[in-house]
């Protein structure tokens, strides 16, 4: 389980609107994302505290615990612009003397008492201050309290990521020498100011996100030669959770199981007891799940080196799965930071891919990879993309399949032209982390309102769907000569059902069908059409009924 922490800095009321709507931020992402992870919200700087360990310049307001219903509650109460909050500064007070130690010592008790009661995977510090000069700036021994302070609760497994908020923070004046870890591979911190809410909301999502590699394998460059690195997934498609099923009166969990049984005998089989078949020339063999397992095994976990190649002969179309990442793991083997970095520096600046063969785990079947190098990429201190290679997962070649399509129409230069004016036109800046899954979005806005008492759910945007207005305005005119050039009237749909939709119902000679009385021949669209056309009201007249109404038209 991973422990999430955040810790505010109480003085500055604007800044304490930005940290309290970060907090719930994170409580529902983290309902959504990793509902078993905790959250607490820390106050301090105050005169009068709750559940701090002196009672005072420490407020715990909100325990170390699961996200919920009544946690984002109480947080909407304080943000709502009621008075809430200024009542809360009020209760707690502002202090001027307040010691940043109470507030880490703090937060290492409420870690080491959940840790009691189950194991935490991770623990983490999210630290929100408006002042860059705490109590303890202006005094050297007071300094070298708060850095042994940092060095506690570095040393129990919990890592601290400061947020610093309003205009002109600095961190040269206390915070980058006590947060400075010289034991890690992370550069000093750096001033990150984050003025707008939604920046903000951005880094907190960034950091609070979990990091664990999926896999931790060697990495064989040749005979004798290798170093670890960890496997992670930087892109996976979401599901929507899964449905839980409950008894119907007491709401109770229910727990599904499967058996085995003999046809027979009805009596459960035991795992030694089942064989599995494979039909081969008509013939069916028997293996066991220890003779299944043995040939599933073709080689120990590992990425091998195979070769180089350049990198304009990766086909970007040419993957059987999404990506994976590597990063080296040091702290396996001494010394693969470094082999790692040369081996990126050399492939970013030779433009070179690297052909490898992965097994990420025991049991698991090898697959052909091509090792993408990317640099490290950052935007005001924040790292957007992270130095490592790209596992881009190749197809064997029997995965590769050949298709015949018939040769297409050659287009005119004057189409060509057409179409590539539209093309400009209509670009735009992509980026797949601006685009939220409108399905996912509208799946928990709705339960959150229904969780939280919503009378109506918050609206949400659906980037998906094409501006229409925005269209019609930059490339209206392009798009009308382009139809025009390739003879493009309506829907361009050749399927029958669309060929008779698009079908005038007018244009049928309801006269003649009259006079030879087979007016029931004649489709109900056309029938209501005539029937409107001459003045009448059709309603939710059935067919009979309109045709019926057709005769006496005529007869009259």
């Amino acid at each position: 389980m991973m422990t999430l922490n955040p810790i505010y800095s109480w003085p500055c009321c604007s800044s304490a609107f930005s940290a309290l709507q970060c907090a719930r931020s994170m409580n529902v992402n983290k309902i959504v994302s990793s509902s078993s992870d905790c959250v607490a919200v820390v106050l301090f700087g105050t005169v009068r505290g709750r559940g701090g360990s002196d009672g005072g310049s420490v407020h715990v307001l909100q325990d170390l615990g699961l996200p919920g219903d009544q946690r984002i509650m109480e947080l909407d109460r304080l943000t709502n612009g009621d008075g809430e909050l200024e009542k809360l500064r009020e209760e707690v007070g502002i202090s001027t003397t307040f010691s940043l130690v109470n507030a880490l010592f703090q937060c290492r008790a409420m870690f080491a008492a959940t840790h009691k009661k189950s194991k935490l995977y991770s623990k983490r510090i999210l630290l929100f201050t408006c002042r860059d000069r705490p109590p303890a700036a202006g005094s050297d021994a007071l300094k070298r309290h708060v850095f042994q302070s940092v060095q506690d609760v570095r040393s129990s497994g919990a890592t601290i990521d400061l947020f610093p908020l309003g205009e002109g923070f600095s961190m040269d004046a206390f915070y980058s020498e006590v947060l400075f870890d010289e034991n890690s591979d992370e550069p000093p911190p750096t001033a990150v100011v984050s003025s707008k809410l939604d920046e903000l909301l951005t880094r907190v999502r960034q950091k609070s996100h979990k990091k664990r590699a999926i896999g931790k394998i060697p990495f064989i460059l040749g005979e004798g030669v290798k170093l670890a690195v960890g496997v992670y997934n930087l892109v996976r498609s979401t599901p929507k959770p899964s449905s839980v099923r409950v008894e119907q009166t007491t709401n109770a969990p229910l727990t599904g199981c499967a058996a085995e049984v003999n046809e027979s005998t009805s009596k459960p089989l035991l795992r030694s007891e089942i064989d599995y078949t494979l039909t081969y020339g008509g013939q069916k063999i028997a293996f066991n799940s220890d003779e299944v397992r043995e040939m599933r095994t073709i080689c120990e976990p590992g990425l091998v080196l195979l070769g180089f190649r350049p990198a304009t002969t990766l086909d970007g179309l040419q993957h059987v799965q999404p990506a994976s990442f590597v990063y080296p793991e040091e702290a396996r083997v001494k010394g693969s930071r470094q082999l790692f970095t040369a081996l990126l520096r050399r492939c970013e600046e030779r433009r070179l891919v690297a052909i490898c063969r992965l097994v990420s785990r025991r049991n698991d079947t090898p697959h052909l990879v091509a090792l993408q190098p990317q640099m490290e990429r950052t935007e005001g201190g924040v790292q957007i993309a992270p130095p490592g290679f790209h596992v881009i997962f190749l197809p064997f070649a029997d995965d590769i399949r050949q298709l015949s399509l018939p040769e297409p129409t050659r287009a005119t230069d004057e189409q060509i032209e057409a179409a590539r004016a539209i093309v400009m036109k209509l670009r735009f800046k992509y980026s797949p982390d601006k685009i939220e899954n409108p399905s996912l979005q509208k799946h928990w806005i709705n339960i959150e309102a229904i969780a939280l008492n919503r009378q109506q759910p918050d609206e949400f945007v659906d980037y998906t769907a094409p501006d229409v207005e925005r269209i019609e305005k930059k490339a209206g005119s392009l798009i009308a000569n382009f139809k025009e050039l390739v003879s493009l009237d309506g829907d361009p749909d050749p399927s029958p059902a669309a060929k008779r939709a698009r079908r005038d119902p007018v244009d049928v000679d309801m006269k003649a069908l009259a006079e030879a009385r087979k007016v029931n021949t004649a489709k109900v669209d056309e029938l209501k059409a005539f029937l409107k056309s001459v003045g009448q009201s059709v309603g939710t007249k059935k067919k009979a009924e309109l045709v019926e109404a057709v005769y006496n038209h005529f007869e009259s």
